[in-house]
């Protein structure tokens, strides 16, 4: 991703903007309107497979989505 292109990932009727980090433990950051910001974290016994949770804090619901990386681009699993 280049400073002039953003990626972004659209869940449900919102879309996030999607920041990879050099954290192998959470390797994706969303961020989202009105502030949400979520990390993705790797689903320990499938791996491509990654799951949304609050940055912010734990007391707000996260959506029930899964993600993959498996071709190298961040997508949403239906």
């Amino acid at each position: 991703m280049t400073t002039t292109e953003q990626e972004t990932i659209t869940v449900g009727r919102i879309t996030y903007q999607v920041v990879r980090t050099a954290n192998e433990n959470i390797p994706y950051e969303l961020y989202g309107p009105r502030g949400a910001r979520y990390g993705l974290m790797r689903n320990v016994p499938n791996p491509r497979m990654l799951f949304m949770f609050n940055l912010k804090g734990f007391t707000k619901r996260t959506p029930d989505v899964w993600f993959t990386d498996r071709n190298g681009r961040l997508e949403v699993v239906r």
